[in-house]
């Protein structure tokens, strides 16, 4: 992405919530796509760190995401911290429990470990729903007080919405290195090889299992910004569905490209949106979207349309 694109993202989200409110037509409801969309975007990167860069598909995510969540709203909620040590927290229990599901789960491969994240994701949403004690159950964990951005002078949705959009860029940021550190590059070398990276000597269940924690983290990270932007958490947020959408926003967009990550999620959120109203034809759209992309986009919409250029750049000479 170049320079100048960054910018006039960067000023299309500072400017976003007066452009919401100058045009008038329901801007709370818009500001609260316009929040909820960088955290599904960080879950998406999710994603793409352990599919894209480590060729292991996770339908678990959702699970790691209820790990933050929770985490974060029982020191919010009851242990009193405040939101950024509490959403740290959040993310560090996700890290930890990351590696203790990875280590045995990534000794599987192919549908094996799909089979090893889905049955993750439903323990998380099955404790979620019945340990009714800590985490209140069907009914969820409910008034979170939201940081006291008045006292500042900023309205509480633009406060949350300021925060959620940093977050996402400092993690785009940070998918971004991870590509090019010594780890990134390692994972990538064993998914296209194990056995050549490890004859490299690269420490192939090392390198997976790092990398496995890593992608819970984020996955953490934007279920711990969840209740600062809703107050509440509920397990329906965290089923399997979830964990299929994350999946679906990468392979729209380019499983192993993090533009094809944000892309993919900003299209599925749009058409999350206009089918609300419609929500018995929500996966037959959804199924008919996965069908053309496979179709006519096999490397995602960004991948494809980078190949495409590519390919009319080496027929021009």
């Amino acid at each position: 992405m170049s320079t100048p694109v960054r910018l006039v993202l960067i000023a299309a989200v500072l400017s976003a919530p007066w452009l919401i409110t100058a045009l008038g037509w329901r801007p709370s409801y818009l500001l609260q796509i316009a929040t909820l969309l960088p955290i599904m975007m960080i879950a998406s990167l999710s994603e793409t760190v352990i599919a894209g860069f480590g060729g292991q598909i996770s339908v678990g995510q959702a699970g790691f995401m209820a790990v933050g969540a929770y985490a974060t709203a029982l020191l919010v909620g009851s242990a009193g911290w405040p939101w950024l040590p509490s959403i740290l927290g959040g993310v560090v229990a996700t890290v930890i429990v990351a590696g203790a599901v990875g280590v045995p789960a990534l000794r599987l491969r192919g549908p094996y470990f799909v089979m090893a994240t889905l049955a993750f994701g439903g323990i998380a949403y099955t404790v979620a729903t019945n340990w009714i004690d800590v985490t209140g159950g069907p009914s969820g964990l409910r008034n979170l007080e939201p940081p006291d951005f008045e006292s500042l002078g900023i309205h509480p949705d633009h406060g949350t919405f300021y925060i959620v959009w940093l977050v996402c860029f400092a993690a785009i940021a940070l998918v971004a290195w991870f590509r090019e550190t010594l780890l990134g590059r390692s994972l990538l070398a064993v998914r296209e090889d194990e056995l050549a990276a490890a004859a490299v000597g690269i420490h192939v269940a090392l390198v997976k299992s790092l990398s496995f924690m890593f992608s819970g983290g984020l996955a953490g990270l934007s279920g711990a910004l969840l209740p600062l932007f809703v107050g509440i958490v509920t397990p329906d947020t965290f089923g399997t569905n979830q964990s299929l959408q994350i999946l679906a926003q990468v392979l729209i967009g380019g499983m192993e490209l993090i533009s094809g990550a944000i892309v993919g999620t900003v299209l599925l959120l749009v058409v999350n949106e206009l089918l609300r109203d419609f929500a018995e034809y929500q996966l037959l759209a959804f199924g008919l979207i996965m069908l053309g992309v496979i179709l006519f986009f096999p490397r995602g919409v960004v991948g494809e349309l980078r190949a495409r250029r590519a390919a009319s750049g080496k027929r021009r000479p």
